[in-house]
């Protein structure tokens, strides 16, 4: 399964209602960022949270990640993170 996400600037936003995955399905799930013009050049990691910690997945180079194993069924969070040359650092939302 593919979840497309839309990235402009800090802001995230799934294109279409995603309001679960199926349990254990982890490794059949993708996530597909559309960044904007503001991540080019950035080294990107999206972030997963959930109660039991956090899960950094650098994205490849498609700007896809797959949703980590780790992550249980429950709410979970995410966010991408990514770094520049020098003191470049950006943050997106949660989602």
């Amino acid at each position: 399964m593919k979840i497309p996400i839309k990235v402009s600037g800090q802001k995230m936003r799934l294109p279409s209602n995603y309001k679960f995955i199926a349990p254990k399905s982890q490794k059949f799930v993708n996530f597909v960022f559309d960044l904007s013009s503001d991540w080019d050049g950035m080294t990107i990691f999206a972030q997963f949270g959930q109660k039991e910690g956090t899960y950094n997945v650098y994205l490849d180079k498609n700007n896809c990640v797959d949703l980590p194993p780790e992550i249980k069924s429950g709410k979970c969070t995410l966010m991408l993170y990514g770094t520049g040359e020098g003191s470049v650092i950006a943050t997106s939302s949660f989602l």
